[in-house]
This record gives C-alpha cells, structure tokens and sequence, in this order.
C-alpha cells in the first residue's frame, strides 16, 4: 500500500511539474518583472496591460531638503513604449526563460527586463519648474573650498555644500524612477562643490599659491634694489575658482611705475659727471640713460611670481647707458660746453678733438637744450630740407627734437658769442674738418653731455 502511496504523489507532482510547464510556455514564470513590477504568471498582453495601468496610476513623492513634492505620470503623459523595442523586450523575457524551470523560479533571485517609456518633455519641464525643490529662495549654492589673504599668507576657506538642484539632471532622474515603477525619491541631484579643501587638487593648488606668494625676487643694479613684499605679490595676484593662480597685469603694471621704473630709470635725472674740458659738474635732462621697460617689466615679473623661485636680475630695459661709472659718460664721451661753445670728444680716456662750435640762436629762443644724451646714428650727406640745407656729417642726439651735430661749410666763425645772436636752430654747428674727425670716431650710443 505504502509503495501505491508513493507512486501516487510522484505522479502527481509530475503531473503538476509537466502541467506548470506547458502554462509557463505562454506565461512568465514567477518572480518575472519588467521595469519593476512583477508580471509572474501573465502572458505577454496581460503583462501589457499592468503596466498600461501601473503607468497611469504611478504617482512619486519627491523628497528634498526640507522640502516634498509630487509627480503624477499621468500629468506628463508618461507611458511604456511598447512600439520601440518594448514589445521586442517583453517577447524575448518569455523566449529565455526555462519552463521546465519554473519550480526553481519560485527560489531564485529573479529577473527583471526594462523597456523604454515615453513622455510629453514640456509638460515634465513645467511640473519641475512648479516643485518647490527649485524654489530659488531656499536654495544655497555649493561653493568651492577657495583661500583668502590674510597676515602674510593664504588661508583656507572651506568648501559648501548647498541644496541648489541641476535641473537637467533632475529631470533624468524622475523618468528614470519613474520607469523603474517607484513611488519614493529621495533627491541626490544637488549641484557639488567641485574642489574640496581635502581634495589632493586643493592642495597641489594651495601649494602653488604658496609658492608664487613667497617668490623671492630682487631686482637690483649697483646699489639699487627691489624686492616686491608678500603684499605686493598678493596684491596681484588673482585666484581663479580652481584655484589658477594669475597676474592682474594692470595692477602689476602700476606696481612696476611706482617702484621699478621709479627707482632704475635714469633718463633725464640728476648726474654729476667729471668732463676732461670741464671739470665736475652736476647736470639733468636729455634722453640718454636706463630706461625700464615698463610693459616688458611687468611681463617678466609676472613670469617670476607664478614660478614661485628665487630671481635675482636687473629689470628689463628700453634703453640701457652705455657706461656705468663717471655718470655713465665712462672715459668715452662727447662734451658739449654752451658757455664755452666748445666741443671736446673724449675716447678712452684721451682727448680726439677739441672744436670751437656755434649752438641754438638765444635771441630767436632756439637754445640748444641740455641734458645727456648719444650719438643715436650717423650719417652722411643727409638732407634738412626744412631748413634748406645739406650736411656731410649727420650725429643726432635726440631725433624727437631734430638735434644734433653736424658740420656748417656755411658758416666762416665758430666759438665766441656769436650763438646768442646767430646761434644754430637748436643743432651744434662745427667745422667741417672738426665734424669729419667727430663722425669718425664717434658710434652709436656714445654719451654725449651737453650743458
């Protein structure tokens, strides 16, 4: 009896495992979902239908920062797209599973197939802009860990987290809970700092500000020198909000004009000089002398501070004297006495030509101006058609005011006062000979004094 028993439940339970098959065939065994709700049991149009109705009743609660709202997809027209590859995905869920297998479905962990929705964007767009999530006057906006000046160095100021939404990513984010069937979000779309202060970013960034603001850097000539202070180099410095150091060039540049091209430029400033013709004497004016290059200055120094080494140089120069003791006349000069009406030209120290001269008319107020200067190029017969002559030997001294030397085969008396009344336009006039000798052994950038 008990054997008739046994071999009664066995095939019963065959029964029941061939007749689950042959149902399983048509209908999806269980634990089966798409897009997260569960069709177990259904055939490929039952399923359709719950999710049609799923669809059309799914409402989510959005949960923010202190703040809930509610999206119902029947608002935005959401549904399954079943046209586009939904159908497709929903036959080939029933084509893959093992019938046979169904009992084993019941302990297993399940499969879950998704398919495509569809919605109407506008409508989503403008449900979003309604939510209180996005209200604009509960939001804080993130904020960069970033650094602020303070007693000589740069100190950290920590990052923000805000509670202000990207609202592009929060629309991706609804839609895909929403096709994921759920009915609770929490929103973990904030828009994040992007640099931390524990960041290895942050740091190698910080690192870099430190270093360009203790840059040690000495411009100095002779005993002249300058080194701009921790100040200084904050003062220009600007912080991008990656924490990119650069060089507020206009704000350099006014440093450069007040300190730099204040200190070195010689141009035009008080010099005591020591002439074989005429002794010591203390002159200003005239264009000869160290010029700072300011716009090249600034350039340089700020190729300096966002190194963050030590430099040790002279500033860069639009124009440099040529020699540097004795005023920087050296022992290689053309003097140019007014009083004296003489001219002397000195080369290394020994005396070429000593030259009566006649310089600018008095009278007529076209006094030859003083100052230092140098020969900034020469030339042989060179035209001056504004005053109709030709000269064989061109020196100018200062080509922005049209002076210089050169011979006068027009004139027979040079020397005396003959200046005061009959005096050059401006020009030191000489004796031909005396400007032959003058023009062969002078050179470009020779000083030339003139007082």
């Amino acid at each position: 009896m008990i054997g008739i028993g046994a071999a009664a439940v066995v095939g019963v339970l065959c029964a029941v495992e061939f007749g689950g098959a042959y149902y399983f065939q048509s209908h999806y065994t269980p634990k089966t979902s798409i897009n997260g709700i569960d069709v177990t049991g259904k055939t490929i149009e039952s399923a359709q239908s719950t999710l049609d109705e799923s669809a059309k009743s799914l409402t989510l609660t959005i949960q923010g920062d202190g703040t809930s709202d509610q999206l119902a997809a029947a608002d935005i027209d959401f549904s399954y797209d079943f046209e586009n590859g939904g159908m497709e995905t929903m036959q080939s869920a029933l084509e893959e599973q093992n019938p046979f297998a169904w009992v084993g479905a019941l302990f297993g962990g399940g499969r879950n197939y998704e398919i495509q929705s569809k919605y109407d964007a506008d409508k989503l767009n403008s449900a979003i802009a309604q939510m209180s999530c996005l209200n604009p006057e509960q939001k804080v906006a993130s904020q960069n860990a970033s650094v602020t000046y303070a007693d000589g160095a740069f100190q950290t100021v920590p990052e923000v987290y805000g509670n202000e939404l990207d609202a592009a990513e929060l629309s991706t984010a609804l839609i895909e809970q929403l096709n994921e069937g759920h009915t609770e979000y929490q929103i973990d779309c904030y828009i994040q700092p992007q640099l931390t202060e524990d960041s290895q970013e942050f740091q190698d960034a910080k690192a870099k500000l430190d270093a360009a603001l203790h840059s040690s850097i000495t411009l100095k000539r002779d005993d002249i020198s300058v080194s701009p202070t921790v100040d200084d180099i904050a003062a220009v410095l600007t912080i991008g909000d990656d924490l990119t150091a650069a060089v507020d060039t206009e704000k350099l540049k006014e440093y450069v004009e007040a300190n730099i091209d204040e200190q070195f430029n010689t141009v035009g400033k008080e010099r005591t000089v020591t002439t074989l013709g005429c002794g010591e004497f203390t002159i200003s004016g005239g264009i000869y002398g160290y010029a700072v290059d300011v716009d090249g200055e600034t350039e340089q120094l700020a190729k300096d501070i966002l190194s963050g080494g030590t430099v040790e140089r002279e500033p860069v120069y639009s124009r440099e004297e040529t020699y540097k003791d004795n005023g920087g006349l050296g022992n290689t000069y053309i003097d140019v006495s007014i009083s004296q009406q003489t001219v002397w030209l000195v080369y290394q120290g020994k005396l070429i030509i000593e030259t009566p001269c006649v310089t600018g008319n008095v009278n007529n107020g076209t006094i030859t101006p003083t100052g230092t200067y140098w020969i900034e190029f020469k030339r042989r017969n060179y035209d001056m058609p504004r005053y109709g002559v030709s000269v064989s030997y061109w020196m100018p001294i200062d080509t922005s005011t049209g002076v210089g030397l050169h011979d006068a085969a027009w004139r027979n008396t040079f020397g005396g006062n003959y200046y005061i009344s009959t005096g050059s336009h401006g020009c030191i006039n000489l004796p031909v000979s005396a400007a032959r000798t003058i023009y062969n052994n002078c050179f470009g950038t020779m000083p030339v004094v003139v007082h």
